[in-house]
């Protein structure tokens, strides 16, 4: 892989999941997680072309089994391809943006009430999964709030194993905004994960001193400069 969006992602099929290199494919499983759509995918070099539709459905099938709960494909090239077959048969587009840091520059005014510190006991990590839920457009999607908890579950496991951590920003002991850091094992990249802030606390500048803080910590602290973000298009 050279797409920094895919080797990042990486970091957590490694430390919670299984990476199986295979002639045509990568296979990414996350078996914790099963509903996990991008924690249960095949990953290809090329964009597809106009005879890859059956071929990528049957390597997804042979890996993955027939129960249809989902089927998830991702390729390292920049490149849409040829997708009107998949569109046409339900499948749906996503494309993101992977932003890397060139250099860090704190040119902004850091919110003095807020105090940003890693999540550590079990009601911090229980307001950022109700956070997360209540900040997303899927609370009332069926499975997704076991998906969240199980999700989370992951990234604590993570934290405790030294991989990074995650970190909330509080204003009167209240959760207003959280976000993962977190680390290859040579800790030379580092991957932010689910920036999110709270409704009500927006436009404040919170996130970008929760960022700030994380960032500083990654840099100055850990001596990581290699940090890369994946976001909507949009």
């Amino acid at each position: 892989m050279e797409n920094l969006g895919y080797i990042t992602d990486c970091i957590f099929h490694r430390l919670n999941g299984v990476i199986e290199d295979k002639d045509q494919y990568t296979v990414i499983r996350t078996p914790s997680n099963p509903t996990y759509h991008w924690g249960n995918l095949l990953h290809f070099e090329k964009a597809p072309t106009g005879d890859c539709f059956e071929i990528w459905l049957e390597y997804f099938r042979h890996e993955f089994g027939e129960d249809g709960s989902h089927v998830t494909f991702a390729w390292d090239e920049e490149a849409k391809g040829e997708i009107d077959r998949f569109l046409s048969s339900g499948f749906e587009w996503d494309e993101t943006i992977v932003l890397r840091l060139d250099e860090p520059k704190w040119d902004f005014q850091a919110n003095d009430q807020v105090k940003v510190r890693p999540i550590s006991t079990d009601a911090e990590w229980r307001a950022v999964i109700d956070l997360q839920i209540k900040m997303s457009d899927q609370e009332n999607t069926p499975g997704f709030i076991e998906f969240k908890e199980k999700a989370f579950a992951t990234m604590r496991n993570i934290q405790d194993r030294g991989h990074g951590s995650w970190w909330g920003a509080f204003m009167e002991d209240q959760l207003v905004a959280d976000m993962g850091l977190f680390f290859d094992f040579d800790k030379k990249l580092g991957r932010f994960q689910s920036v999110e802030t709270h409704s009500d606390y927006q436009n404040r500048g919170i996130c970008k001193t929760l960022l700030k803080t994380v960032m500083s910590d990654a840099i100055e602290e850990k001596g990581i400069r290699d940090l890369v973000i994946v976001t909507e298009s949009d």
